[in-house]
């Protein structure tokens, strides 16, 4: 991650979706965006998923947050991978 130039500590996360972009130009709606870089813990796949479909199932560990993410993707992701993506948010938030 750090040799494709990301800046990004492991763990973080950054709630993007709750702040306008510097350069916007047109109104700023808010959402349950982050942008997260975080530590695979477990991982479920779906052999069967047609293509639009996910075909991972992730829990990942990010900055005081555990995430069950769902996602398409045709590389191998395992156990101890650090991922760096964005999320849409949803569901309950409990405090474990």
């Amino acid at each position: 991650m750090y040799a494709a130039g990301s800046k990004m500590a492991v763990p973080s996360m950054i709630p993007m979706g709750t702040f306008p972009p510097k350069d916007a130009g047109e109104p700023f709606e808010e959402s349950a965006h982050i942008l997260f870089v975080g530590t695979v813990l477990e991982v479920d796949t779906d052999p069967e998923a047609n293509e639009n479909q996910p075909n991972y199932c992730l829990k990942v560990e990010t900055l005081e947050m555990t995430l069950q993410l769902y996602l398409r993707h045709e590389g191998l992701i395992e156990v101890g991978s650090i991922l760096h993506g964005v999320a849409w948010l949803f569901g309950p938030v409990t405090r474990a």
